[in-house]
């Protein structure tokens, strides 16, 4: 642990550290889409519509 401007202070990082930084955001009245990149949102269907057929992260198969 460390101090910062006389406050003490954690590094955190991966899970952690973004579980963190969400909480504080919430503190601040920060939004999640107030950080994201606008660009790389998609609605449900038009993600299914242009998601390639195969395998996804878990393994499954999905038909076109």
């Amino acid at each position: 642990m460390r101090h910062v401007n006389g406050v003490s202070a954690e590094e955190l990082s991966g899970r952690p550290a973004r579980i963190a930084q969400h909480e504080t955001d919430h503190l601040n009245g920060t939004l999640h889409l107030d950080r994201a990149d606008l660009r790389t949102l998609s609605t449900t269907a038009n993600h299914e519509r242009f998601q390639a057929p195969g395998p996804d992260a878990r393994g499954v198969t999905r038909c076109g």
